[in-house]
């Protein structure tokens, strides 16, 4: 995620601008912010940033996540909406000023995009991907013990963005597949991951790259941008979080050395399991910037989450019927039952 900050979005938006206003300046910006070292640079300042201000207080660290992800949601919505004013054939033309789309689908095609037709099995296997989205509306659940009345805000949050990521990825499906055009839409992907000379632009054709082709108002090509940003930025702090309160509770079941359980008396904040996190996404960071392909880290991240999520839910399932764990599900909020079956059960 703070990779991303620079090469997915800092660097569309900087590249778009330039491409607006013409401007040689902020184009080469663009491009020089979307390279592995650039990545690696800016992300690992945005490391030391929120490192910083989640040592100092999580109270300073969620403030600051919120601002993000409000600026994020505004600049989605923008995103998401402006294509839904094209057809396929008007953003042809909207394009055309910077490339000619026929051509790009041709290339593609010369590259190696081979339209495929639908397939069953493709698409269930798909699903996890979709999923790599889509799991994380749970992740309020790590900070449970640091919310006020969790029992409420937390099954409230979840369902709620659930619902609105889920929205949100079927409009952005509509416009790639219907506005983009799906030959279009494989064809650039090809093009750019094979490294073909036929790509037109400096910038890896993101979906907040695209969108901020069809305007030339400057105020919604920077918000747009803008969003991808800040959305990411948002990204490495939740994992952040996250991470570092797996392994304070690791740390209290002994699968951790007990000092990664310390919190400062005075910050309230566990200072050696952030620090330890941090570590590794620094190391992380620099694996992922130089030596690995984005394809590998996604197939890779995705079958990681397939298994961790699953294991996680095999576990629920059983959670009521062994005998270790069933002393804490009926000592537990969870001891609900539906049609005699333990809803735990069911969910997992």
């Amino acid at each position: 995620y703070s990779s991303w900050v620079s090469t997915i979005g800092l660097s569309s938006l900087f590249y778009a601008t330039g491409l607006n206003y013409g401007s040689l300046p902020l184009k080469e910006l663009g491009a020089a912010l979307a390279t592995p070292t650039s990545g690696f640079l800016v992300g690992t300042v945005i490391v030391i940033l929120i490192t910083a201000l989640s040592i100092t207080g999580t109270k300073k660290i969620m403030t600051f996540q919120n601002i993000l992800v409000v600026i994020g949601i505004l600049g989605v919505i923008v995103g998401i909406s402006l294509p839904l004013l094209f057809t396929n054939s008007s953003f042809a033309a909207a394009i055309s000023k910077y490339a000619s789309y026929d051509q790009i689908i041709q290339s593609g095609v010369s590259a190696g995009y081979a339209p495929a037709p639908f397939s069953l099995n493709q698409t269930i296997l798909a699903t996890g991907l979709v999923a790599l989205t889509m799991l994380f509306g749970q992740f309020s659940v790590y900070m449970g013990g640091e919310i006020r009345r969790p029992e409420r805000s937390i099954p409230r949050a979840i369902i709620i963005t659930t619902i609105f990521t889920t929205g949100l990825l079927v409009i952005g499906g509509y416009v790639v597949n219907s506005v983009f055009g799906t030959s279009f839409s494989g064809a650039i992907q090809t093009l750019y991951y094979n490294g073909s000379a036929d790509y037109p632009f400096q910038v890896a054709p993101y979906y907040n790259f695209l969108v901020s082709l069809l305007t030339d108002n400057p105020f919604i090509i920077i918000l747009i941008g803008l969003s991808f940003t800040l959305w990411t930025m948002s990204g490495a702090i939740f994992n952040l979080l996250a991470n570092s309160r797996c392994v304070l509770a690791w740390s209290f079941d002994r699968i951790f050395p007990a000092r990664m359980a310390y919190v400062s008396e005075r910050l309230h904040t566990p200072i050696y399991a952030i620090i330890f996190n941090i570590a590794i996404a620094e190391f992380l960071l620099y694996l992922y910037s130089f030596n690995i392909s984005v394809v590998s880290f996604m197939a890779g991240t995705t079958l990681g989450y397939i298994f961790t999520f699953g294991s996680t839910a095999v576990a629920g399932i059983l959670v009521p019927f062994l005998s270790r764990s069933r002393r804490i599900y009926e000592s537990s909020g969870a001891r609900r039952a539906f049609f005699g079956i333990p809803v735990i059960t069911l969910l997992g």
